[in-house]
């Protein structure tokens, strides 16, 4: 209930039982926003950033992380060895 009361979600929900398949959307809507919002002023105020935000403008899965691959290829790109 405290992270529903910390992104002002509360309003309808009284308890955890009360969260219907019709609430689902518009709660995920509302984190999903919030974390958009707290990523983009993230990027722009560190200075640690600067050439990441260069790259990265959007908030958005990275097309090569998604390429279907057998897990043994998938286990190999993360962890390649330099020789």
């Amino acid at each position: 209930m405290d992270i529903l009361k910390a992104f002002n979600l509360n309003t309808e929900i009284t308890d955890l039982e009360s969260i219907t398949t019709e609430l689902i959307q518009p709660i995920t809507k509302c984190l999903k926003e919030n974390y958009l919002t707290f990523w983009k002023h993230k990027l722009e105020n560190s200075s640690k950033l600067i050439f990441y935000s260069t790259i990265k403008i959007d908030y958005e899965l990275e097309k090569y992380l998604s390429i279907n691959k057998r897990l043994k290829q998938k286990k190999n790109f993360n962890t390649i060895q330099i020789k």
